[in-house]
């Protein structure tokens, strides 16, 4: 065996370790159809309070659902995917949403990338109509991390969201990782933020702004089988190592600074319903959250990513 070779193996046994055959199986090899859907949505939300005259104003930018259909073919452990957006009219060219998961026995990472520039302030399209602007502010968010099972042979993440693994009997285990963030908002207009102090009643103080997130997860995962049914579900809690916020003014002046306060959370639900030896419904989520916090300010972000798909195993 070359060295090559040998490495590989290597890397591929630290990954995907042979697991307790009680509770989990490889899944047969084969070619394998699956028609899907996916839905991913998010919002961010603000609390600004003026330091002079204490007045405090919420408001709430929203992304627009994202909702794609497509086909995917995957062969060991390989997968090709195309989707089609439904509601690609409500979205320009330069709309972006990228994902990538590799979900492996021990270890597994994921990296997603959204950008909009049709995100809006909630309720305030009528306000900022009659006041001649409009109501779109460009959001990016960019979330990667890597995942480490503590009882791996018991316990199966692959099993839940690819497929390449069977959990034959119920399990659990401790997960730790690392996780990035990157939040990114800009009001469009140049007017747009002094002209929101007559109708937010704030001195909005910011063009945009961006936060970043590095920090240590910890949390824990189950899965629960039955004869034809998998349930999972996954906490993840994420401290941070590293922040930083940076603002530019509506002076230009910039603002440069670690966040005081800031943490992140990772949700994963699913469900899989196995119809004989060949056939599954999948369907599964996660929900990513973060809180930003300041004396004056704070701001909470959310975002969700929803699959639906049944996996026909051709042969």
């Amino acid at each position: 065996m070359s060295y090559s070779q040998n490495l590989w193996q290597k890397i591929k046994g630290l990954v995907n370790p042979a697991p307790d055959t009680t509770y989990i199986e490889q899944s047969p090899e084969g070619l394998i159809l699956i028609p899907f859907s996916t839905l991913n949505w998010g919002q961010m939300s603000f609390s600004y309070t003026d330091t002079v005259s204490g007045l405090q104003t919420d408001f709430l930018v929203k992304s627009p659902a994202v909702i794609n259909v497509g086909p995917s073919i995957s062969h060991r452990g390989m997968s090709f995917s195309y989707g089609f957006r439904l509601n690609h009219s409500q979205f320009s060219f330069k709309d972006l949403d990228l994902d990538f998961s590799a979900y492996g026995q021990r270890m597994g990472a994921n990296i997603f990338l959204s950008t909009s520039e049709q995100s809006k302030i909630d309720d305030l399209n009528d306000k900022l109509a009659s006041a001649g602007m409009t109501n779109s502010i460009k959001t990016s968010r960019m979330q990667a991390g890597v995942y480490m099972v503590i009882r791996h042979e018991k316990f199966s993440m692959p099993a839940a969201f690819n497929q390449s693994k069977r959990q034959k009997k119920s399990g659990g285990s401790p997960i730790i990782g690392l996780s990035v963030s990157n939040t990114l908002a800009i009001l469009h207009e140049s007017n747009l933020p002094a002209s929101l102090d007559t109708i937010l009643t704030m001195p909005c103080t910011f063009k945009h702004f961006r936060f970043t997130f590095f920090g240590v997860n910890g949390g824990y995962g189950f899965n629960g089988v039955t004869k034809h049914w998998l349930f999972h579900v996954s906490e993840q809690i994420s401290v941070p190592l590293y922040t930083q916020k940076k603002m530019v003014l509506v002076d230009g002046s910039r603002v440069d600074e670690t966040m005081k306060f800031e943490f992140t959370t990772k949700t994963r639900v699913g469900t899989i319903c196995s119809i004989g030896k060949h056939h599954q419904i999948v369907l599964n989520a996660v929900f990513n959250a973060s809180y930003m916090a300041e004396e004056t300010h704070y701001i909470q972000d959310f975002f969700m990513q929803v699959y639906l798909g049944y996996r026909w195993r051709i042969k």
